[in-house]
């Protein structure tokens, strides 16, 4: 059959991609079972192929994974095939980057969900396709599904999937700029993940929200919260958050100008990112803030040495994400070097990268850089248009920040006098329970102690009664004695006039 022949010929492409013999050992058994076996149980063993391949792109696990589905499908096996549907569209967003591939499985399986029983694929599949909307800035469809999987969770008591979207909800909302509503979703994310007691998601959750403090200058909160995560963190070993953690520290650090404190934070970072299996996926970010912080500072031989590697980390993969950290720091160490035109090329290239993505402060930051090379240079005209630039954007953050802290605290303040009003009744409450159980415990001591007063008259006149009894009978008694002892001496006195009476008569 067309299907088996599929999985033969897949077959020979994944054992020369294995990279190890016990996955070359497990996709052999496996693909022996699957020729050998028919529709239901063919189909588990499909299964079982897709969790040994799952999300490895060099094991083609797309092409199996869609596959498998179909099958299911034609099967029946909706519940199956809906958690499948689910993953695959978790990876075109995750792994492959292709949200709007994510969004054509949505629309191509959509009537296939509205038959589905299983309300873990469910929740699971409108999680994902927010996420596919999120990846896509369109934020505002995004935010919806965020909530209609928030709906789905509780209606199926999926308490953790519920956290995960109150998580991508407050990273949303943070990025619409609601701010207060994207605090109380991560402190929601923060109290559900607290409940199931996953500690990987709480740290999430904590960074999330310290880094959305830190976005709107509540440096404080921002340090609060990071201090908490990293102290879970190092009590779980969990190393990659630790990198995160760091990382923000120290950009935290540099938003106040304490360089001496950036970069200790930027080494703590880079040192854990030492120890992770990823080593190499942040390792070009945090040298490039580390170029840049010991160039600033007047430490050019340290910047050229960490330069050197994060060069060599390019060399090796130029993806996008690379270039943008090679730029970033290869511009501020040729304006160090007095290399403006280089300065201005690799700056302006950097302004362009931001632009295609979120961020307004690497924005800002940008047009203020290339403005103090065109001031370098004395073509003050160029530099007056950065900066205004620069300052058109630092403002319109600042008002933007400001009015977030006054909705910020008013939402806190309104958030804490309600917790006083609820505290306030659950106190009345607790005090009504308590005069309540006295006069419960009082009327309960009353009862018992009028049926022991009770049973104490019962007992005192069945006691006297007894004894009233027996005092008759002893009297009963005492005169019965009394009268059996008179009758027998008047029986025994007729007796002796009766017989005296005859002996006088015979005689």
């Amino acid at each position: 059959m067309k299907l088996v022949l599929f999985y033969i010929s897949l077959f020979t492409v994944l054992t020369l991609n294995a990279q190890h013999s016990d996955i070359e050992k497990s996709i052999f058994e496996i693909n022996s079972k699957i020729q050998n076996s028919e529709k239901t149980l063919q189909l588990k063993w499909m299964d079982s192929l897709v969790s040994i391949v799952k999300y490895k792109t060099e094991l083609q696990y797309d092409s199996i994974v869609k596959q498998t589905i179909n099958f299911a499908l034609k099967l029946d096996s909706l519940e199956l095939a809906g958690n499948h549907i689910a993953d695959l569209i978790y990876y075109k967003n995750n792994i492959t980057g292709k949200p709007e591939e994510g969004l054509k499985l949505y629309n191509k399986y959509i009537k296939t969900y509205e038959h589905m029983q299983n309300s873990y694929a469910l929740t699971r599949f409108y999680l994902n396709v927010a996420d596919s909307y999120y990846y896509l800035n369109d934020v505002d469809t995004a935010v919806k599904f965020y909530n209609k999987t928030i709906k789905y969770a509780q209606k199926y008591n999926k308490t953790r999937l519920e956290g995960f979207a109150h998580l991508y909800l407050g990273y949303t909302e943070s990025d619409m700029g609601k701010f207060p509503e994207a605090s109380k979703s991560l402190k929601t994310a923060i109290d559900i993940f607290t409940e199931v007691k996953d500690s990987f998601n709480i740290l999430s959750s904590k960074n999330a929200l310290s880094i959305l403090y830190s976005k709107n200058a509540f440096f404080n909160e921002a340090e609060k919260e990071r201090n908490e995560a990293i102290e879970l963190a190092q009590q779980d070993n969990r190393n990659d958050h630790l990198i995160s953690l760091y990382f923000n520290a120290a950009t935290d650090y540099r938003k106040i100008a304490d360089y001496k404190k950036q970069i200790a934070y930027l080494k703590t970072s880079l040192a854990y990112n030492a120890k992770s299996e990823n080593e190499m996926y942040l390792k070009a970010n945090i040298l490039a803030e580390l170029v840049i912080a010991y160039s600033e500072n007047d430490s050019t031989n340290l910047a050229e040495t960490h330069f050197k590697e994060l060069k060599q980390i390019y060399l090796n993969n130029k993806s996008s994400r690379n270039r943008e950290s090679y730029i970033f720091a290869l511009k501020s160490l040729e304006f160090q070097k007095s290399n403006y035109s280089n300065a201005l090329t690799y700056g302006k290239e950097y302004l362009t990268l931001r632009k295609q993505k979120r961020g307004y402060e690497e924005i800002m930051l940008a047009e203020k850089f290339i403005a103090k090379v065109y001031q370098a240079t004395n073509n003050l005209q160029k530099a007056n248009e950065h900066f205004v630039s620069y300052y058109t954007l630092k403002d319109s953050i600042t008002s933007v920040q400001n009015t977030k802290t006054l909705a910020y605290y008013q939402t806190l303040y309104e958030t804490e006098k309600q917790d006083r009003k609820i505290e306030a009744q659950n106190t009345n409450i607790e005090l009504l329970n308590v005069e309540n159980k006295n006069k419960t415990q009082q009327l309960t001591l009353g009862v018992i102690s009028m049926l022991v007063l009770f049973a104490c008259i019962l007992f005192y006149r069945s006691y006297t009664n007894a004894k009233h009894r027996e005092i008759v009978q002893q009297g009963f008694s005492q005169e019965l004695i009394k009268t059996q002892e008179r009758e027998r001496t008047r029986i025994s006195k007729d007796l002796h006039d009766s017989v005296g009476q005859q002996l006088v008569l015979l005689k």
